[in-house]
């Protein structure tokens, strides 16, 4: 079974368990912001000549999606089904010192983290596998197959609980595949770069 019809499946599962069992079950949505140290890796011999890759930084990013928990005793799980935003911009030199290029590259993907962690009082722990894809555009969605097109990286993090309804999330995320295999730039010169994201993630969580 594919990531997403697994993420799908655990949803609808835990879902169909909400009425009679309160006291374990829970969802929600989430909704954040992100940002990231990126990591591109580029041969320099694919650069128009005496370009040099000077800079590549993350410059932040949001999220939003949906939540659904399980707990028992002090263990949860908690899948999510995410869309998040995230952007990075790459500064070329051309040797000497001038900007040959400042390229921003956006990109749009859809997140599913599945947090396995434990609960003492208001506060948690957790990791969460992650799997990614990138979605930017329509052409991607309408030939969009789960599995070929998806990446994954991994989290690790810490919660809080304010009562029954809220939870703050704050946690790190490292991909274990590149998000992205290239950088377009201006001319529309496609450069193959290994692009790889370390962020910081914080959400707050709203039961339904």
């Amino acid at each position: 079974m594919n990531p997403v019809k697994t993420a799908l499946v655990a949803l609808a599962l835990l879902a169909s368990g909400a009425a009679s069992h309160a006291q374990i079950f829970q969802y929600g949505g989430l909704i954040g912001a992100n940002y990231g140290a990126i990591e591109s890796d580029i041969d320099p011999t694919n650069l128009p000549q005496n370009w040099q890759e000077v800079d590549a930084m993350g410059t932040g990013g949001w999220h939003a999606g949906l939540y659904a928990r399980l707990k028992v005793l002090m263990v949860y799980v908690q899948p999510e089904l995410v869309y998040t935003r995230l952007s990075h911009e790459v500064t070329f030199t051309d040797g000497q010192g001038q900007v040959g290029a400042k390229v921003t590259n956006p990109v749009s993907r859809v997140d599913l983290p599945v947090q396995v962690g434990v609960k003492l009082g208001f506060l948690r722990a957790f990791v969460a596998p992650v799997w990614s894809a990138n979605l930017n555009s329509w052409n991607d969605i309408t030939n969009f197959d789960p599995q070929t097109a998806g990446t994954w990286g991994a989290q690790a993090g810490v919660g809080l609980q304010f009562g029954k309804k809220v939870q703050l999330n704050v946690r790190y995320e490292g991909n274990l595949t590149p998000y992205t295999t290239n950088i377009t730039l201006p001319g529309n010169l496609v450069i193959p770069s290994d692009n790889r994201l370390n962020q910081l993630v914080v959400d707050m969580g709203f039961a339904f």
